[in-house]
C-alpha cells in the first residue's frame, strides 16, 4: 500500500504545479454565541436583519434546540409575538471570481414546517433577488429563477441536509447541490423575477417562509456555514525535480542534502505561500512539523539557488 502511494506521489510531481486554491472567507458554527441571543446583534459584521435593526423583531435567535455540530444553530420560526425572522448574510458585493456558500439546514417534521432562502444581487433596501429556494412542507425543493418556479429535488424532514451554492461570476453561472447531488445550474445574473440583473454576489437571505405562507409552525435551523473563494493560482511552469538534491523524498521528517554549504531550507506550498524556513545543520533539516503534502523546497548552494519538489508523508 505504501509503495503505491509513493509511486503516485512521484507521478504527481512530473506535472506543472497549478492548483485551484481555496480561501475561507467566513466560517460559522454559531457555538461561540449564547443561546437566546440575537444573531445580528451578536455578529453585525456578517449578519444584518432585513429591517436593518440589529436586535430587532426580525433578528433571528441563537438556539441550542438543534445542531449539526453541538451545541448551537440559528432558529427561524414564524410563531410569534416577536415577528418573522429575516436575516441577511453579507457576502461583500463580489463582482468577479468563484465563490461557494455551504450550510446545513434542518426543517422541522410538522405538517406546515418548511424553509426558504434566497441570494441577492443587491442588498436591501434596494434589493435585487438572484434566485430563491423553498423547502416546502411536502418535502419538495422548489427553485425560482427568471420568473419560473421549478421543482428540482426533494429533502427529508426532521434531518440535517447539506446545501451548497456555487457562483462563478467570471462565467456568470451558478449551481446548487443538496447532499452533494447537483440539482440545478443557471445563469446567475438573470433575476429571480425575470430579466437581466446585476452580475454581483451581494448576500444571502434566510426568511421564515414555507412556500405558501408564514404559518405558525414554519420552522427550520441552519448550522455549519462556510463562505469560500476559489481561484487558480500557483506555480504554472514545471519546476525541475531533482531527487538527488534531497533524500529521502518522500520523507517523514528528516532530509539530507547532497549539495555542500546549505544553511537553510525554505518550503513553499503549491499556492506560492511560505510554509516555513528550516535550519540545515550537518547537511540535514528536520521537516517533521511540516503537515503532510506536496511542497516546493528552495535552498542555496555554491551561490546557486536550487528548487525541488518535496513530498512530506
Amino acid at each position: 500500500m505504501r509503495r503505491t502511494f509513493t509511486l503516485l506521489a512521484a507521478l504527481c510531481l512530473l506535472v506543472p504545479m497549478y492548483i485551484q486554491a481555496q480561501t475561507t472567507l467566513y466560517q460559522e458554527n454559531f457555538d461561540s454565541y449564547t443561546a437566546g441571543n440575537k444573531l445580528g446583534a451578536s455578529n453585525p459584521t456578517w449578519w444584518v436583519p432585513w429591517s436593518g435593526t440589529a436586535g430587532g423583531t426580525d433578528d433571528a435567535l441563537i438556539s441550542n434546540e438543534k445542531s449539526s455540530s453541538p451545541p448551537n444553530s440559528v432558529k427561524f420560526n414564524a410563531a410569534a409575538a416577536q415577528g418573522d425572522f429575516d436575516m441577511v448574510l453579507k457576502l461583500g458585493d463580489k463582482t468577479s471570481g468563484k465563490f461557494e456558500v455551504t450550510f446545513n439546514i434542518y426543517v422541522g417534521d410538522q405538517p406546515t414546517d418548511g424553509a426558504y432562502f434566497n441570494m441577492l444581487h443587491i442588498l436591501p433596501a434596494s434589493a435585487e433577488w438572484a434566485f430563491s429556494v423553498v423547502f416546502d412542507p411536502n418535502t419538495d425543493i422548489t427553485m425560482t429563477h427568471n420568473n419560473t418556479p421549478t421543482d428540482i429535488g426533494t429533502y427529508t424532514k426532521g434531518a440535517w441536509t447539506e446545501v451548497k451554492i456555487s457562483v462563478d461570476l467570471d462565467k456568470d453561472s451558478a449551481e446548487m447541490k443538496v447532499n452533494n447531488n447537483k440539482l440545478a445550474e443557471w445563469q446567475f445574473s438573470i433575476k429571480e423575477d425575470g430579466g437581466a440583473g446585476l452580475k454581483q454576489l451581494a448576500g444571502m437571505n434566510f426568511f421564515t417562509y414555507a412556500g405558501g405562507g408564514t404559518g405558525s409552525t414554519v420552522m427550520y435551523y441552519i448550522d455549519d456555514l462556510e463562505f469560500e473563494q476559489y481561484g487558480g493560482v500557483g506555480i504554472q511552469t514545471p519546476v525541475p525535480f531533482e531527487w538527488a538534491f534531497i533524500s529521502p523524498n518522500p520523507t517523514k521528517g528528516m532530509v539530507r542534502f547532497s549539495q555542500p554549504g546549505v544553511t537553510e531550507l525554505k518550503v513553499f506550498d503549491l499556492a506560492g505561500s511560505l510554509a516555513g524556513v528550516y535550519p540545515v545543520a550537518g547537511g540535514s533539516a528536520d521537516l517533521s512539523v511540516l503537515p503532510a503534502g506536496l511542497y516546493i523546497g528552495e535552498f542555496t548552494s555554491g551561490g546557486i539557488i536550487h528548487r525541488t519538489r518535496i513530498v512530506r508523508n
